[in-house]
């Protein structure tokens, strides 16, 4: 038996109904809009029945139930949204995930964390929250596919493809597992980056001894093709903890996992010193790539270990190849903050603002009015004329379903949605 059901008048939608057992958080449910965040007892397999026609042209539908399984490894909520004719689902990762969990065998975290580089240059993926890890991690992503058939279908294509790019994920960390196998392994690089690449790479050593109180010693050699690291194993200077400070090294550099290695009160007043010496080292070789002008068929080619660096520069704002992308994520990143919020609507809002304006000027202007129109101490006869300014500035011409998301944001506020 459907516990959701669709009810109609003359095949328009008028309301969907509810079991009395399922929890919610909020309900609206319009011909043309729908809002709805379901909290307990409700599970994605509620709406599989669910057609195109039961779905309106502007709806987010919000499972945030932690016993339920979405079919992927750590996520705990997932939306189906659709706008006009384009649907998606996001997958959220919300406070799971510490630095012990694994996903086949590697940090769950560092799983992750590639899989958002992954996503960023790809047209069909979208990073709804940025990947952010303290005690655990906070990230979204976005699966874009056609609708077919009906919820069910289109739901396992998006698990479907998610998974993949776990898969993918995880095969860049096997590559380099692989690569380390021995005292030596060769990179495969271009001649124009094999400088920056081999500096990055010489601050190693210092890294390795500052964080761990361990000499290593190294040789790089240049190829026909690439480089050559050449290791020399110590006592305590392992292939194994080799490959373990390696990774940490071209990952994120997480304060706390940092301290917990050093070994002296002494080592533990110089971490700032190092993490800016590591920064220091992470920004040249970000600037000495200028990643965004290389060939995607040369990043492509070579996806063993220049990949992982690439993946993973510490703390750097993520490497997108898809231009286009780029700017989307960008403003993105600066009307989340500008609004102080990271709801999945603040993103909509932002994303319909920058795909239907063509200027910095406009999109900042937008992006003022909204801050006015949420400032609950400004006055009202202002916020109304921001409400005005913003509507006539944008309202027009954007689809119908953007005017939905729109027009309720104006009529009801941002807390509301």
């Amino acid at each position: 038996m459907n516990r959701i059901k669709v009810i109609k008048k003359d095949n328009k939608i008028v309301e969907w109904e509810f079991d009395k057992s399922i929890e919610w958080d909020s309900i609206v449910v319009e011909e043309k809009f729908a809002n709805v965040l379901l909290t307990k007892n409700a599970h994605i397999d509620e709406i599989f029945h669910f057609t195109s026609d039961d779905i309106p042209i502007a709806s987010h539908i919000s499972f945030l139930d932690p016993d339920n399984d979405y079919g992927i490894a750590f996520c705990n909520c997932v939306a189906i949204e659709r706008k006009d004719d384009e649907y998606k689902t996001s997958f959220y990762f919300l406070n799971v995930a510490t630095y012990t969990d694994e996903i086949e065998n590697f940090p769950a975290a560092q799983v992750l964390k590639i899989c958002q580089s992954l996503a960023l240059k790809r047209d069909d993926l979208f990073v709804e929250m940025p990947f952010e890890f303290e005690d655990s991690i906070e990230f979204a992503i976005s699966v874009y596919k056609d609708f077919a058939i009906n919820v069910e279908a289109f739901y396992k294509s998006c698990v479907a493809e998610f998974n993949s790019l776990i898969l993918q994920a995880i095969s860049y960390l096997k590559k380099i597992d692989d690569l380390i196998e021995g005292s030596e392994f060769v990179i495969e690089l271009d001649d124009s980056v094999k400088v920056p690449i081999t500096q990055f790479l010489s601050y190693f050593k210092t890294y390795v001894k500052r964080s761990q109180e361990i000499e290593i010693d190294y040789t790089i050699e240049n190829t026909a093709d690439g480089i050559k690291i050449n290791f020399k194993e110590g006592e305590l200077a392992t292939v194994k903890n080799i490959k373990k400070w390696m990774l940490e090294y071209v990952s994120n550099i997480d304060e706390n996992q940092m301290s917990n290695n050093l070994k002296s009160i002494a080592e533990l007043r110089s971490t700032d010193i190092l993490k800016l010496e590591l920064q220091v080292q992470v920004d040249s070789l970000k600037n000495s790539l200028d990643i965004i002008k290389l060939e995607n068929k040369y990043l492509q080619k070579n996806e063993q270990f220049l990949q992982k660096i690439i993946s993973n520069l510490s703390t750097q704002n993520p490497i997108i190849l898809n231009q286009h992308n780029n700017e989307i994520y960008s403003f993105l990143e600066l009307g989340t903050k500008q609004l102080e919020s990271n709801t999945s609507t603040d993103r909509e809002l932002l994303k319909i603002i920058y795909q239907n304006t063509n200027t910095e000027v406009e999109r900042q202007e937008l992006l003022d009015h909204l801050k006015t129109i949420r400032d609950k101490e400004e006055d009202d006869s202002i916020i109304a004329k921001a409400k005005k300014s913003f509507w006539s500035k944008l309202g027009e011409s954007v689809s119908e379903a953007s005017k939905q998301i729109i027009r309720k944001a104006i009529e009801y506020g941002f807390e509301n949605l």
